[in-house]
């Protein structure tokens, strides 16, 4: 069985915050670490914030507090394709870390691949 891998430069992860030191906002740029790439990525939309049991706490976000540990949907776009697919298909190209002036602010998973 053989499968191509998504090169998609738009998709929609699920991420949990490491205390950044700003507040996460639309078009934020981060540096995303994915397997052994690291590619600039910027936030194009911040969808939902979760609650503790995985339920929408608030849509439309205007941003994502400073705080420990927050749960979010967001949609991520990087300027050329990568590499990666959908968690439940893939762990290791599902999974990807964001970090900021050397710090990692998040950590995510892929949950939807935009392949336009």
């Amino acid at each position: 069985y053989q499968r191509r891998v998504h090169g998609a430069s738009r998709f929609t992860a699920q991420l949990l915050t490491f205390q950044p030191a700003v507040p996460i906002t639309m078009g934020f740029q981060f540096v995303m670490h994915l397997s052994l790439s690291a590619v600039p990525v910027s936030i194009a939309r911040l969808c939902a914030i979760l609650d503790g049991d995985g339920g929408i706490a608030k849509e439309k976000p205007k941003c994502i507090p400073i705080d420990r540990g927050y749960s979010c949907i967001v949609e991520i776009t990087s300027s050329r394709p990568v590499c990666l697919e959908l968690y439940s298909d893939c762990r290791a190209l599902g999974r990807f870390t964001l970090r900021d002036r050397g710090e990692t602010v998040a950590a995510g998973i892929v949950t939807e691949v935009s392949l336009t």
